[in-house]
Order: C-alpha cells, then structure tokens, then sequence
C-alpha cells in the first residue's frame, strides 16, 4: 500500500513546531516501517522535494495571500496535483479538513480513499491568534465564520474520519453524521524509552509549559499563577519551551514578569527537540497548560509517558485525558488565586509517577494505534474496491 499524508512537517534540519508537526513525523516514521509514504506539506516556507529514509517529502510553498483564504482554494489545488503525480493509493490529510476543498472528487465511495484527522477547532483558533494586529481583531468574526463554513463542507468530502478523542465529536458535531474511528495521536518512542534525566533536589517546584509561545497558549496565565505562588512564598520555577511564532505577544509577556518582579522566577528556553523535552519533564515537578483552546494536546500525552502530573483547563478534550487527582488536576479558577491554590496543593502532595507512567504506556501504546490505523486505510481501501468492481484484483 502507498499511502500520502498531507500534514504539516518541519524543513529538513530542522526542530518540529509544536504538537500537529510531531504527530505528523511519528506517523510517517511509523508507518514506512510496514508501507510506502510519501508526505505532503501544503504552506511551506519553501517549495522543496526531499528523501530521507522514510519516503519523499513534498513542501509546497505557501502562496500569496492572507492564510485563511489560500489554504482552502489555490494551495488545495497544488497538493491536489502532487497527489495526481504521486498517485497512492490512499491520502490521509492530517489537521485542516480544507486541504482537500478544491479537488476535483466524485460521490463517496471513491477510487482513492481519503481520510482525515483534525488536529483543532480551526474557527476557533483563529480568534485567539489574531494578537494586536487591529485589521486582524476587526476580521476576526468574519474569518472565523467563512473557516468554519469551509471545515463542515470539506470534512463531508472524506470517505474516513479519525477522531483523536471524544471532545472532536463535541466541537465539530458533522463528525459524528461520518464513519469515524476514536484513535489516539501516536506518541513518540522516545517519550517511552529515553533514559530518565536525574532530578537534583534543590528546594524548588520546577514548573513546565511546553508549545509555542503565542496568545492561543495562554502562557501569560501561567505567569501569573507562578507570581501568585512565588508571592505567598512558595519557591517556583517557571521554564517555557517552544517556539516564538508571536513576537509582540512574547515581548509582552517579558514585560508582565518584570512588572511582577519574577526575573528570576520564569525562563524561557526556546525550542527543543523530543530528548530534551523528555529531560525536561523528568526534572519538573508539574506540566502547566492553560491554553484558550485544545483538542488533544501532544504535550500532555507526552507529559504523562514521563510520569509527569499535569494542571489543566476543565475544558476541551483535556477531559478526556486527565483524572483528577490521578494523572493530573483542573484549573476551574475563578481566580488566579485559587488555580494557584490547585497548583500549590498538588505540588506539596505530589501525585503517583509511576501510575501515571504506567496508565499512559497502555494508553498510547505506539504499534497499538499504528496497527489501528492501518486498520482504517484497509476498511477505506476494501470498500473502495468493493464498490469499483476492483476487490478482486487484490
């Protein structure tokens, strides 16, 4: 079988961004160990064709334009003619269901199966990354709407829907009227198998925020449940990983952590890769994610595959994958006061590692949702056959 994923992907040498790139490079990895899969990467840097040890890779060159007009029309044309050149058997778009609006496909059943993950809530996302630009905020309704108009229909156009967990069903209810399969995001083996990074005791609570440093991850909440902590005298410290995709947005948050005189108290780091993330969270004491909108965020799963407890919204498909008390705690505020009280607790008690290692490694289980997945191209691509007439060929 020759598959061709559609999905974001990092240039060649260079570190991923963010969770939607990462379950992108697992699957595909993971994959060419059992098929053929070449990669297609629509709104690229640059255009560039590469080999590596897993298959090609096509990064198409974002075209002119706003974002959220070009996806959807002349970008889902050009991945629509890589798919033509590299004719698979199957496609699997991975994150935007609009790659896909523009190709020219007949009636369901068709020759080529197409299936798709969501990786987030596009019309939602798109109001929360807007930042201070003035046209941005004004637009934002009108974007969001014509997104979301775009996301529905194409998302009736694949034959396969793979929900990562149950909140999808929630935020796009269309889903649930399709054939949909509940599969976790595969995580990466090294968030199993890395050695365990030694914690030197040093009488501090090391918290983690872990994604890029942008509105949508609300990492400014974070910053301040650390300066409430740090102000009722219990010694925090907040590290920030990921990449700075806001400028304006990271400046401002500078500006907040020396306004509440916490210099000393909150780092940020920029980028890593998986090994150091994995480091990072054996030496932690509590992932912190506060983000205005998720869908199965990688970073938690990953958290938990160290036997790392998380603090979370109660919100978004971070219900699904944390148990109070268990694996991790929700933040229902009201207040900055009281999420720093939930944090404070926690960290004093402590929460079982081990347990939480334990349940994840069962959870997510990587050859597990692999073959599960596989799974799902073999019912897309038999029913295909079946209706062509062409079952019998295989």
């Amino acid at each position: 079988m020759h598959v061709a994923l559609v999905g974001a992907h990092a240039l060649p040498g260079e570190p991923s961004k963010g969770g939607v790139e990462r379950v992108v490079q697992v699957l595909r990895r993971k994959l060419a160990e059992r098929m053929q899969v070449s990669l297609v990467v629509p709104g690229a840097r640059e255009g560039l064709r590469f080999t590596d040890e897993f298959g090609d890779i096509t990064y198409l060159k974002r075209t002119a334009g706003p974002g959220f007009l070009t996806y959807w029309s002349w970008s889902s044309l050009a991945v629509y003619q890589e798919i033509e050149r590299l004719n698979p058997d199957i496609v699997h778009v991975q994150g935007v269901a609009g790659d896909s609006l523009f190709w020219p496909v007949g009636k369901k059943p068709r020759k080529r199966p197409m299936i798709f993950t969501a990786h987030g809530v596009l019309e939602v996302d798109i109001v929360h990354t807007a930042g201070e630009d003035v046209l941005r905020r004004i637009t934002v309704p009108a974007r969001a709407a014509l997104i979301g108009t775009v996301e529905r229909k194409s998302r009736d156009r694949y034959d396969e829907v793979i929900a990562i967990n149950e909140y999808v069903l929630e935020a796009m209810p269309d889903v649930a009227d399709l054939r949909y399969h509940l599969i976790p995001n595969p995580v990466d083996d090294v968030f199993f198998h890395s050695p365990r990074a030694p914690r030197s005791p040093d009488g501090v609570y090391h918290l983690l925020q872990v994604g890029v440093v942008s509105p949508l991850k609300n990492i400014l909440a974070s910053i301040e449940i650390a300066g409430e902590l740090t102000r009722r005298g219990t010694p925090v410290h907040l590290h920030v990983l990921g990449p700075i995709v806001d400028v304006k947005y990271h400046q401002y948050c500078l500006r907040e952590v020396a306004k509440l005189g916490l210099d000393d108290v909150v780092t940020f780091h920029g980028n890593a890769t998986p090994p150091e993330v994995a480091a990072w969270m054996d030496r932690s004491d509590l992932l912190l994610l506060i983000s205005k909108q998720e869908m199965a965020p990688m970073v938690v799963a990953e958290a938990h595959c160290r036997g790392l407890p998380v603090a979370v919204p109660r919100a978004f498909g971070l219900r699904s994958m944390v148990s109070e008390g268990v694996n991790g705690i929700f933040l229902d505020g009201p207040s900055v006061a009281d999420d720093a009280t939930r944090v404070g607790r926690v960290l004093d008690v402590g929460l079982d590692r081990e347990r939480i290692r334990t349940g994840a490694a069962s959870r997510y289980e990587i050859n597990g949702i692999i073959d599960r997945t596989l799974e799902v191209y073999w019912e897309a691509l038999e029913m295909s056959l079946r209706v062509s007439g062409r079952l019998a060929e295989v």
